[in-house]
């Protein structure tokens, strides 16, 4: 490919993969007393509702259950405003499941099933029309869930909205930009569209691109459509790419579209046909059956959430590592969580938006936190680069974020993750101040 031409999603793709293949990842030894491993991937929305203290309790409960009937879990949840699958996030799922195909390679050779179950799920005020117990755990058909209005709908619904704040934002600030040795000033609109040409192209830009994110990007229409045109968008991308198809031989993948209902902790399966029992139907279920969530009244008012969260899948619980270091709760409505890639390129449109989302749109107190949070040092080392070699995402937080304070870096302070390992030893947090330039 020519260095001027856009990338393909297909090329997106193979990247991944060949970076994965070549990263060092290593097979994990057998355990006898596991009889099945199954791997969880959900995208999820970026929202700061979708994430409460009752979660983290019910997933901790569902995943010791699974693993005393013998069943090794590995849960990588992704967070990106509107769980579109864009390139970006595509790419990650990709790279998370090659890496599982790498690391339980044992398992696979010795017959013992390796089982990856990637979700998009999507969130709005919904309810079944059906009310018969024995159809709860049963996949739904897009009619027999009503959509009613609510704050608790996604926000991208109104993507021009962002994308029109954003603009604003960027050329409100008037940067000037180096491109291929020559500066480039961004004063007007027409002048932003030419730079997103480049700064985008190996985005899986459409041909021809004007460089007007509103004539790429989709808002969402219908949200109880929204995943399920999301996971199969993920289906066919996966399925035409021979290289996946070699590196994951011997898994079984399996995809759902899911609805996450915030007023009632409703989950629902789109599509498909008979009974579920998936990690986060049981997680879901867990929390019902727990009682009412604490922070209830959070995740059903609109979201005006004051730190925005930047990582990796690589760290567990994110959100709750991240207030419990700031000293606010936990809890629903509180941290605003992009968490979608590994790679070393600059963020995905979606992503970009949720910075000006999350720094502006809703914070009304106008100060918002920006926190990078990495597995390791290195780890958090390419994020804070990942966000700085962003032009855009740079510009859009140094007009957002005033206090330098406010600006930070994170590293994931446990020797192993809690969801895997309920002994886990948690280490001192080491919070510092990050100059992104």
């Amino acid at each position: 490919m020519n260095d001027n031409e856009p990338a393909s999603i297909q090329q997106i793709i193979d990247s991944a993969i060949k970076e994965t293949l070549a990263s060092g990842v290593k097979p994990k030894k057998m355990d006898s007393n596991v009889s099945k491993v199954l791997v969880t991937i959900p995208l999820f929305c970026s929202d700061s509702r979708n994430t409460t203290v009752a979660y983290y309790k019910a997933k901790k409960q569902v995943i010791h259950e699974l693993n005393a009937q013998g069943i090794k879990i590995s849960f990588k949840k992704l967070n990106d405003p509107g769980a579109f699958m864009s390139p970006t996030n595509i790419a990650e799922i990709v790279r998370l499941i090659v890496r599982a195909s790498i690391k339980y390679s044992e398992y696979i050779k010795n017959d013992v099933p390796v089982e990856c179950d990637v979700h998009d799920v999507g969130h709005s005020h919904s309810r079944r029309l059906s009310s018969l117990r024995e159809a709860r755990r049963a996949a739904v058909s897009p009619d027999q869930l009503v959509l009613m209005e609510h704050c608790t709908n996604c926000g991208m619904q109104h993507l021009s909205h962002a994308v029109e704040r954003m603009q604003e934002i960027i050329l409100n600030a008037k940067p000037t930009f180096t491109v291929a040795g020559k500066r480039m000033p961004i004063r007007t609109g027409g002048d932003l569209m030419e730079y997103m040409k480049m700064h985008f192209k190996d985005f899986g830009i459409p041909t021809n691109w004007d460089g007007d994110l509103l004539t790429w990007l989709e808002p969402i229409g219908d949200l109880k459509d929204h995943p399920v045109k999301q996971i199969k968008l993920f289906e066919a991308t996966v399925e035409k790419n021979a290289a996946f198809q070699q590196a994951t031989k011997g898994m079984t993948i399996k995809t759902f579209a899911d609805i996450l209902n915030y007023t009632n902790i409703g989950f629902h399966t789109i599509g498909g046909s008979g009974k579920k029992d998936l990690v986060l139907d049981q997680i879901y279920r867990k929390i019902r059956a727990n009682g009412p969530t604490p922070d209830h009244d959070k995740m059903v008012a609109k979201q005006r959430n004051p730190v925005l969260v930047i990582g990796s899948p690589g760290v567990s619980h994110s959100r709750k590592l991240v207030a419990k270091e700031l000293g606010i709760q936990p809890s629903a409505g509180e941290v605003f969580s992009i968490i979608n890639g590994s790679g070393k390129g600059p963020l995905g449109p979606h992503s970009l938006i949720g910075f000006a989302y999350a720094l502006d749109l809703l914070n009304d107190d106008k100060n918002p936190k920006l926190v990078m949070l990495g597995k390791n040092d290195a780890d958090l080392r390419r994020i804070k680069t990942k966000v700085r070699k962003d032009r855009l995402a740079r510009t859009i937080v140094r007009a957002c974020v005033t206090k330098p304070e406010n600006i930070m870096g994170m590293v994931d302070p446990r020797k192993s993750f809690p969801d895997m390992n309920p002994n886990a030893v948690h280490g001192q947090q080491k919070r510092r101040i990050m100059n992104i330039g």
